[in-house]
């Protein structure tokens, strides 16, 4: 068995006194008992609240919508749904706007994050060619998609570029709340 020593504020002298004495009458369980149970909760929460890492940014039904995206995947047209909010606009970011061959031709390459109705992050990335006609005018000749689902904002942000994940960690900081289901 380990000792550990505890300090209590003077603060919080009566309820350690109420413990004490709870736990004295004949109580089921020791106070050194009562103080683990309760330290494995805080443990069990603050693990969660970190895995989590601020997603839980809707609970009402009134904010989460149905979500449809269509696109092309190697050549086949999809189409998905899901229940969810988008964190980015749906027009997403664009990280990449590159003109080639005296600006005829043009490559951009977009991300779409939204948080899922079970706190899941849904991210489409789509990546688009087209030419540039003199007017300004894009006409697409190539567009493809797809997506991957992270079960955390931690394990998402590897695989986005810095601007996708700095966006969404700005957007979700401000809209985060802590959910109890009691």
């Amino acid at each position: 068995m380990v000792r550990k020593n505890i300090y209590v504020r003077d603060d919080d002298e009566e309820i350690w006194q109420k413990a004490e004495q709870l736990t004295s009458e004949g109580a089921a369980e020791s106070l050194s008992k009562m103080i683990t149970n309760a330290l494995k909760k805080e443990v069990i929460r603050l693990e969660n609240q970190k895995e989590a890492k601020k997603t839980e940014i809707f609970q009402g039904a009134d904010i989460i919508e149905k979500i449809t995206v269509e696109y092309e995947e190697d050549g086949i047209k999809r189409k998905i749904s899901f229940k969810g909010k988008w964190i980015t606009d749906e027009e997403g970011i664009n990280t990449v706007s590159n003109l080639k061959l005296g600006g005829l031709t043009g490559y951009d390459h977009i991300y779409r994050v939204a948080l899922t109705e079970k706190n899941q992050f849904f991210v489409f990335e789509e990546s688009i060619q087209f030419n540039e006609q003199n007017d300004g005018l894009k006409i697409i000749t190539k567009q493809e998609g797809s997506y991957k689902i992270y079960s955390s904002f931690e394990k998402m942000k590897k695989d986005l570029p810095g601007k996708v994940s700095k966006y969404v960690a700005d957007a979700i900081e401000y809209a985060y709340e802590e959910f109890l289901d009691i």
